[in-house]
């Protein structure tokens, strides 16, 4: 695994990479540098990096008003020799002025390589003098936003790179720019692409390694109005999670966060799509949190009003085996009665308006894990929906039942249980096989001679699946052993 960072002073990037699941790691404090940064107007933020394999390690950076370069490294990080441009020849002018990149991905099954950004939509607008001469601290507005969306594509490990359009908005007022824009690849090399023009929550598809584009496809509904910040992940093919900061109370004809009444309050919401190629709006949508923000949400940088206090800690993503999301949030609300959530040391107090100090002390990191419901890689599902184990009349013998739902998405051939390492024999509600979105129940009579159960005590229960193609999942679970 690696991990970068921006060098003080903006003048680098640093990287670091373990090869022991965390517990040590190799430091390379500037991996990237600028020859003569003194000399160089532009800094070096907002790095993003990817890995794929054992030794190839990539870093996206954003230098000064562009994307920038693609630097790869084939030794596990210890040097960067190779670097790309992430602009082709036909989109040279795009070096004029483009977002933040989002996240760079490498899909690990082809080594190609992804870099989402957004920008302006042709060679004209680039060209036009004002739009020359705008942003910054110049006090000029600029013409165009950054209405359109865009992925870098490398087929060759970062040496060149092809610039495709994903969408175009007519109206050029829209931007794009201000929201990072967030990519998944899923398991079958299937790209998405998640962007917010500050309202409303977008996301594209593409089938053939991001040379075309299907969408867009509004993501977020009521009670979330307006959605920010946005990050997703994918599994099997076509199944995505998504989450953003959502809020309905920004204020009537706010685009952008930064100017959200202070009564806003913003939570964490989640939506999921199972069929994108059949049902591209098919969304559920779930809200993962209770208020973690109230007011405006910085989205400009060093050009906010408000402080910074959701930063830019968000992400999702998915168990490799259960496909379970896990969201990694912002919280900056003052809550020492929550056992849960407790407050940072400095966190004395709620602020009441956007440029109260108390917000930057009390903004910390959470974990959400997802628990129940269904994920992006059921192909393969049961679940088990009640459990018991109770004690017969008789003295003599124990009732262990179950009850399960095939939420997958292949037929269940087999199903049985272990308690406590003991395997036990069932007898179903119905024949096997188990249909996708079929429920089952089963009942094993146990002998109390051939298992010693105690009352009031919790015994370890193994239940495995067997699908139609030999896949066998098994889901431990415990029960405790009562009187009926």
């Amino acid at each position: 695994m690696s991990l970068e960072a921006a060098v003080v002073g903006l003048v680098g990037v640093g990287e670091s990479t373990s090869k022991d699941g965390g517990q040590t790691w190799s430091n390379n404090p500037f991996a990237i540098q600028f020859t003569n940064p003194i000399a160089n107007p532009l800094v070096e933020d907002r790095p993003w990096v990817a890995a794929y394999g054992s030794t190839e390690v990539c870093i996206s950076v954003h230098e000064g008003a562009v994307i920038g370069d693609v630097w790869c490294s084939y030794d596990s990080g210890l040097t960067f020799t190779q670097v790309g441009s992430a602009f082709d020849a036909l989109h040279s002018w795009l070096v004029a002025e483009t977002s933040i990149p989002g996240a760079i991905h490498i899909d690990p099954n082809t080594g190609y390589i992804y870099v989402p950004f957004s920008g302006l939509a042709s060679a004209t607008e680039a060209a036009n003098p004002v739009e020359v001469a705008c942003g910054g601290l110049t006090g000029i507005n600029c013409p165009y936003k950054l209405h359109t969306v865009y992925m870098a594509v490398s087929t060759n490990g970062g040496l060149t790179f092809t610039d495709y359009t994903v969408y175009v908005n007519p109206n050029n007022q829209v931007n794009y720019g201000s929201n990072f824009l967030a990519m998944a690849v899923d398991r079958a090399g299937n790209l998405y692409e998640a962007y917010s023009d500050g309202v409303s929550l977008f996301y594209s598809y593409s089938t053939d390694t991001g040379q075309t584009w299907h969408g867009p496809y509004q993501v977020n509904q009521a009670p979330s109005s307006w959605a920010i910040e946005p990050w997703l992940t994918a599994g099997d093919p076509g199944k995505i999670d998504i989450v953003w900061y959502g809020t309905n109370n920004c204020g009537a004809a706010i685009t952008d966060a930064d100017n959200c009444q202070q009564s806003a309050t913003w939570s964490v919401f989640f939506a999921q799509n199972r069929n994108v190629f059949a049902s591209p709006t098919g969304f559920t949508q779930q809200q993962v949190t209770e208020m973690i923000h109230m007011g405006p949400v910085c989205l400009n940088g060093g050009g906010c009003q408000s402080y910074r206090g959701l930063f830019d800690d968000f992400g999702v993503t998915a168990d490799p085996t259960t496909g379970m999301a896990t969201v990694v949030y912002d919280n900056d609300m003052y809550t020492p009665s929550n056992s849960n959530n407790l407050p940072n040391p400095d966190c004395t107090s709620q602020y009441t308006s956007s440029s109260d100090p108390a917000q930057q002390n009390c903004v910390h990191t959470v974990i959400a894990h997802q628990t129940s419901g269904t994920s992006v890689f059921r192909k393969h599902s049961f679940r088990i929906t009640g459990e018991s184990l109770t004690q017969e009349s008789d003295l003599a013998h124990a009732d262990y039942n179950v009850q399960g739902q095939n939420d997958g998405e292949a037929p269940i051939t087999a199903l049985s249980v272990s308690l406590a390492g003991v395997s036990l024999p069932l007898t179903f509600s119905s024949a096997l096989p188990l249909q996708p979105g079929a429920t089952i129940s089963g009942q094993s009579v146990i002998s109390l001679q051939t298992v010693l159960l105690v009352l009031v005590t919790a015994y370890p229960v193994d239940v495995t699946a067997t699908f139609v193609d030999g896949t066998t999942i098994t889901q431990p679970t415990t029960v405790a052993y009562t009187i009926a």
